[in-house]
This record gives structure tokens, C-alpha cells and sequence, in this order.
């Protein structure tokens, strides 16, 4: 995907790159970067120790490289969902899409801030050092930007497309989507569904919530930190 939209701006020069493309693109960035943690650790950690190489794995260190896979893999598929919601529900009901710029804005945000917070899954660990767990704590909160501004270009795309078509009053406009259209259908269902992910998410991102109902299982209730198996 990578190499296609290097190939599209060299054929196209001056215009601007399909949003589909730019979302996939975005997409595959994401991927190749969040699968260098685990790829570390398989390679560098566990095949070293599972051919007998070395004696210990650095727990520590393992889960940080898990984590750095860990949490950007949800928005390996939370990309895709976004992409429909942008280009294809306008469509299905009727209208344009209401903020390109705001859709391209979203997928640039999750790429740059979704890279680096898979830390808060690592809030309890004490080999994470406490500004890290700040920034990561931060971050994950910005994570949430994108999914406002998703939410609200969708609905307002909605909105618009219904309004061309004779919708009236503050929410009449609602009951005259096309409810029938199992597209706009499934999206509003999942946006539905997405405010309570997104909930999830800032509870996760909040350190003393956090502690409460994620991480209480840590290590740092054990204290093992490294793990010797003769």
C-alpha cells in the first residue's frame, strides 16, 4: 500500500491522494510499526530462549515490546471500520461526505498518537518509569480525538443527506434515514456500540481507574520481574 500511493502522487502529481487510500496507507504504517514490538521479542527473547541460548527472559522488557504490539493492533481494525464510515455512508444515504479534511485529520492523529500508549497497559509494572506513564497516560486520551471527530462527521453527513431529502425539525431528520440500507444501518448500530468502547477506553487511560479493573493483576503484586526455568 505503501509503495501504490508512492506510485499514485508520481502519476498524479499536484493532486490530492483518494480518501481511501490515504486511510488504507495510514493503515499500513500503523501495521508495519506496531509488529516490530512483538517481532523483537520473539525473535531477540523467546526463540533464544526456547532453543536453549539463554537461561532468562526478561520479563520487563518482554512485556513492554507486547505491549508496544498490543494496543495499536485494535486500530488495525478500527482503521478499515473508519474508512467505511467515511466513504461509504455518506454515499448510502444520500449525500457527501460533511469534513474531508476532518476525516484525513483522524487518521493522521490515530497513526501518530496510537503508536506509542500501549504503555497504559503497563501502568502497575515498576519497571515503567512514572513520566512514561504520564506521557502514555496522555496519549491515550488524545487517541480519543478522532473518535469524536469521527463520530460527529458521520452523523453530520447523515444529517445532511436527510435534510436534501425533506427532512424537518431538530431530530425529524432521524426518522427519515434509510433505515432499510443495511450500511447506514450496521454504522449507526456500531457508532452506538463505539461510545461505549470509547468509554473503555478513557476508564483505561485514567491511572487510578486503570488500577481498579485492568491492571490489578500485575507483576508488581508478585515482584518477579525475571523468570529462570532450568
Amino acid at each position: 500500500m505503501v509503495v501504490m500511493f508512492t506510485q499514485w502522487k508520481k502519476a498524479n502529481p499536484g493532486q490530492t491522494v483518494p480518501l481511501v487510500m490515504f486511510a488504507t496507507t495510514a493503515n499500513a504504517l500503523l501495521w508495519l510499526w506496531t509488529s516490530a514490538g512483538v517481532a523483537v521479542e520473539v525473535l531477540f527473547q523467546l526463540i533464544p530462549w526456547a532453543l536453549g541460548w539463554m537461561d532468562t527472559i526478561d520479563i520487563g522488557l518482554s512485556r513492554t515490546l507486547f505491549a508496544w504490539t498490543l494496543h495499536p493492533i485494535v486500530y488495525f481494525w478500527l482503521i478499515p471500520a473508519y474508512t467505511a464510515f467515511y466513504v461509504f455512508v455518506p454515499k448510502q444515504a444520500g449525500s457527501y461526505l460533511f469534513s474531508e479534511e476532518a476525516a484525513r485529520m483522524a487518521f493522521i492523529v490515530l497513526v501518530v498518537f496510537s503508536l506509542p500508549i500501549g504503555m497504559h497497559h503497563l501502568y502497575m509494572d515498576p519497571e515503567q518509569a512514572k513520566g512514561w506513564k504520564l506521557l502514555h497516560g496522555l496519549g491515550t486520551f488524545i487517541v480519543a480525538l478522532p473518535t469524536l471527530v469521527t463520530g460527529f462527521t458521520v452523523i453530520a453527513s447523515l444529517e445532511i443527506a436527510r435534510r436534501l431529502r425533506g427532512g424537518k425539525g431538530l431530530f425529524g431528520w432521524i426518522g427519515s434515514l434509510p433505515w432499510g440500507n443495511p450500511m447506514v444501518l450496521s454504522v449507526i448500530l456500531s457508532l452506538i456500540m463505539l461510545i461505549f468502547g470509547g468509554f473503555g477506553g478513557i476508564v483505561n487511560a485514567t491511572y487510578a481507574m486503570n488500577a481498579m479493573i485492568h491492571n490489578n493483576s500485575s507483576l508488581a503484586a508478585s515482584g518477579s520481574y525475571f523468570v529462570h526455568i532450568p
